[in-house]
């Protein structure tokens, strides 16, 4: 399977090409972010995909394997396939928020996913990096259903104006205990009280 070094090398033997030949050095194997110059071990049929970015503490190079990681998704996962049901989940997706670049792709996605048969799931600690982003905002405008979780309480506020709620709402928002939640679906609002069963504790904590 051909790699960025088989690229990189028949580039380079092309004489008007030594700049951008010299741009990707950075992006091949064993350099600072070389860390997609490799061939997938993947198979072809497998079902579930997860990138885990966790152990990138270096701004920029999270931003960079972001950004290659949504346009392969869009390209060979979303645009794909189209009469197959996906589904995209992203943790702490304040962090996509916070770069152009990357909050335009949940903006696309969001709004044109649908046509592609993907639904976007989306969990973030931040929610006020999205209120105040006019990309944020439009992929929470293009959720069907939001689960409210414990807030500090400035943006309890900013979400009791966003989404309508009552006044006394706020409060429920800044105690909430674990489990508890507010389920806002198209438009009908309720508390929730969430208790899993005892087969699912070791997917959804991280003790």
């Amino acid at each position: 399977m051909p790699t960025l070094s088989h690229f990189h090398k028949n580039l380079s033997k092309k004489p008007n090409a030594k700049e951008l030949s010299n741009i990707l050095i950075p992006y091949l194997r064993s350099n600072s972010m070389g860390m997609f110059d490799c061939e997938s071990t993947l198979p072809d049929d497998v079902k579930i995909i997860g990138f885990d970015l966790s152990h990138i503490t270096d701004e920029f190079t999270k931003f960079y394997s972001t950004f290659v990681l949504l346009s392969w998704l869009w390209q060979k996962f979303v645009m794909q396939n189209k009469s197959v049901k996906k589904i995209i989940a992203v943790d702490e997706t304040w962090m996509f928020v916070k770069y152009p670049e990357s909050a335009h792709f949940l903006e696309v996605l969001a709004r044109r996913g649908r046509k592609h048969k993907c639904s976007l799931l989306f969990a973030s600690q931040y929610i006020d990096e999205f209120l105040n982003n006019e990309s944020g905002l439009a992929v929470i405008k293009s959720c069907a259903t939001s689960v409210l979780l414990r807030q500090n309480p400035q943006p309890a506020e900013q979400i009791v104006q966003y989404y309508g709620l009552a006044s006394g709402t706020k409060e429920y928002l800044t105690t909430f205990s674990n489990g508890e939640c507010i389920l806002s679906m198209q438009g009908a609002v309720t508390a929730v009280q969430v208790e899993p069963i005892p087969y699912e504790f070791p997917y959804i904590t991280t003790s």
